[in-house]
């Protein structure tokens, strides 16, 4: 087996008391700093997926706010084409009493010319009668 310090030197070092106590206490440190390491990136993983499950559930929550608005769009949207149809319903009422007036009023002035013709027709057979009476007297 290769050494890269001869077997020797080794072995001094292995004897000397307060090189294995600076050795253990180098030990020790590095332990300690690797155990804070993976401490500190627990908790910083910790609050990563602490954050995640925010950010999951806000997108969650999102979402269902989204389908409420959408829900209640929806239903605007339906009530507002049931309102349509109604004006246009009455719309179409009202043009069909228009028409029906413009009916009426046509029998009107029918009814009024044929009026005027018989008050026409009775004024000159009264004229008619007054001529023939003043003739006789």
């Amino acid at each position: 087996m290769y050494l890269p310090f001869p077997k020797e030197e080794v072995d001094k070092i292995a004897e000397n008391k307060k090189t294995l106590i600076v050795f253990c206490i180098v030990l020790i440190f590095v332990f300690a700093f690797g155990w804070l390491l993976c401490r500190y990136y627990d908790s910083r993983a910790r609050e990563d997926s602490t954050n995640v499950v925010r950010t999951v559930q806000s997108v969650k929550d999102d979402n269902q706010r989204a389908r409420e608005h959408i829900g209640t769009a929806t239903e605007q949207i339906r009530q507002a084409g049931q309102q349509l149809d109604s004006l246009a319903d009455s719309i179409d009422a009202s043009q069909r009493t228009v028409d029906d007036n413009k009916a009426v009023i046509d029998d009107s002035r029918q009814l009024i010319e044929s009026s005027q013709r018989s008050l026409e027709h009775a004024e000159s057979i009264l004229s008619d009668i007054d001529r023939a009476n003043q003739l006789h007297d």
